[in-house]
């Protein structure tokens, strides 16, 4: 495919283009960069387009260079989190309260079974129940049951603390 019908091609697209990105990205302005981006490089690999792809290649490109984007974006916010928190120090009475918050939730975690507090760990790393219960060998529903005990029982110890 030559560059004119490239071309021609891609401006009849870029309103669906510019609509995709836009819906990706949630910026116009980054959406027409990437569309930009786009477009370039579906003009250095002119010579493999073939006519009848052309629509396909535009959007998957476009796909693509936007989830380029987002994941360039979540690295930038992730090293600014980062080098903020490492700058930040606590205050002593801060210290002190995590001191006493983790006192207490060791108190709380105590008045668990054994059993309840491995699943309650579990499931508060995110695991789920079905991959919960072939770990602990117990039923699905035990471990429904254990949260729900453990949980029960951790919400009435916390209410005689306050």
């Amino acid at each position: 495919m030559d560059n004119k019908n490239l071309t021609q091609t891609y401006l009849k697209l870029r309103g669906r283009l510019k609509t995709l990105a836009s819906s990706i990205l949630k910026n116009e302005e980054d959406a027409d960069d990437a569309l930009q981006d786009a477009f370039c490089r579906l003009l250095s690999r002119n010579e493999e387009n073939e006519p009848s792809l052309v629509d396909g290649m535009a959007v998957v490109t476009v796909k693509r260079i936007c989830i380029s984007y987002l994941r360039k974006r979540n690295v930038r916010a992730s090293e600014s989190i980062d080098d903020s928190a490492s700058e930040l120090e606590s205050p002593p009475e801060i210290l002190w309260e995590n001191k006493e918050i983790e006192d207490m939730t060791r108190l709380l975690m105590s008045k668990l079974s054994p059993l309840q507090k491995s699943v309650f760990d579990l499931v508060c790393e995110g695991v789920d129940y079905d991959i919960i219960s072939a770990r602990l060998g117990i039923t699905e529903e035990a471990v429904r049951q254990n949260i729900c005990r453990a949980r029960k029982i951790l919400r009435n110890e916390y209410k005689r603390f306050q």
